[in-house]
């Protein structure tokens, strides 16, 4: 009987909570790395990528660290950073919209980056809710009230333990 609680305990306290981050980062990276590619003031071209992955701090699946260059089309500046997440391999060559670029770091424009949030507060409230029905039977249930009403630690007046 100690095993599967010892391995029920291992699987509430342990393994749960890395897979429910595992999986939030990962439904909140899908939505957040979503770009735009369309003409702008400022863009970004990926000119080479690497890729790290399967399983990262940013959840499940391949994350991409790009050798960018920066385009400004009113000044015509440019200059070339290293840019994490948003860019991949299949979009080196290709101009990718920008919000703004500072101090070395580029924030693209992310029009799915609402529903990316939205779907990690839902899915936070849910795997919370299970992890706290899976953990519930591992937690003793001692309660005494104050009123000298019945509890679990004491038996009813009138019984003898």
């Amino acid at each position: 009987m100690a095993v599967p609680d010892a391995l029920r305990r291992v699987f509430a306290f342990l393994i749960m909570p890395v897979l429910g981050y595992l999986l939030g980062a990962t439904i909140f990276t899908h939505f957040w790395d979503k770009v735009e590619i369309a003409d702008a003031d400022l863009t970004v071209t990926a000119l080479s990528c690497q890729e790290y992955g399967p399983v990262t701090w940013r959840g499940f699946g391949f994350v991409s660290e790009c050798r960018a260059r920066v385009q400004y089309k009113v000044g015509g500046g440019a200059t070339v950073a290293t840019v994490r997440g948003f860019l991949a391999s299949h979009l080196v060559g290709e101009p990718v919209v920008v919000r703004e670029f500072r101090r070395g770091e580029v924030t693209p424009e992310r029009p799915s980056a609402g529903w990316g949030i939205a779907l990690v507060v839902l899915f936070g409230g849910v795997w919370l809710y299970l992890c706290a029905w899976v953990a519930r039977p591992l937690v003793p249930d001692r309660w005494v009230t104050r009123s000298g009403g019945p509890s679990r630690l004491r038996p009813p007046p009138g019984r003898a333990r």
